[in-house]
């Protein structure tokens, strides 16, 4: 958070239905006023007659993942499970997936969240532990009230995890990337478990 007020000037700011004014205070964590004019200790900041929109919010995420570049083994696939059993396989023998993964976690995760800011976004859900460096001085905010399960062949039981979520917060779950028989069917098999609830989140779904 910046000491100071910040004030926004030759702007044009955007809400929800279109503009709303040129110029934008914020105080501590708060937009503090719009259009009236800077206070005595505001750092004025000139945007030269760029766009003020409200941070983006992005959905999903793996912050510490963000230092691989793009992979594939095959030409086509079918369903992510065949993807990751193809990078898995290669952990130790591929230096694009040794070398990111050799660097500190913290220098990972500050790499995800500039990531995000440079693409407009200053919320993120990351689908992964919440690591120590998301819980003190992240650049982003980090959404903490939800609970996960990686999917219905990876990480944490499903039922186990769902119970473990309270009520009151989305449990968040990749379901059916694919377009294969298999990908097709996990919704049915996450309704047989229960798991099918006002609260569940399905990432993917294809």
């Amino acid at each position: 958070m910046f000491p100071r007020p910040l004030y926004f000037t030759n702007v044009t700011v955007l809400g929800e239905s279109g503009p709303i004014g040129h110029s934008l205070r914020v105080k501590g964590r708060r937009i503090a006023a719009i259009d009236t004019p800077p206070e005595k200790r505001d750092v004025v900041i000139d945007g030269q007659g760029g766009l003020l929109i409200p941070g983006l919010i992005n959905a999903h995420d793996h912050l510490e993942l963000n230092t691989f570049k793009r992979l594939k083994y095959r030409e086509t696939y079918t369903h992510s499970l065949q993807w990751i059993e193809d990078i898995e396989a290669r952990f130790e023998t591929d230096p694009d997936l040794i070398d990111p993964r050799q660097q500190p976690l913290a220098d990972r995760l500050l790499i995800g969240a500039l990531k995000n800011l440079l693409s407009g976004v200053t919320t993120v859900c990351h689908h992964n532990p919440l690591h120590r460096p998301l819980r003190f001085g992240y650049p982003i905010r980090v959404v903490r009230s939800y609970g996960f399960c990686h999917s219905l062949f990876r990480g944490d039981d499903a039922v186990t995890s769902y119970r473990q979520t309270r009520p009151a917060d989305p449990w968040i779950i990749h379901l059916a990337e694919g377009i294969d028989k298999t990908a097709g069917q996990e919704f049915d098999r996450l309704e047989q478990l229960g798991l099918v609830r006002s609260n569940t989140v399905l990432v993917h779904g294809v």
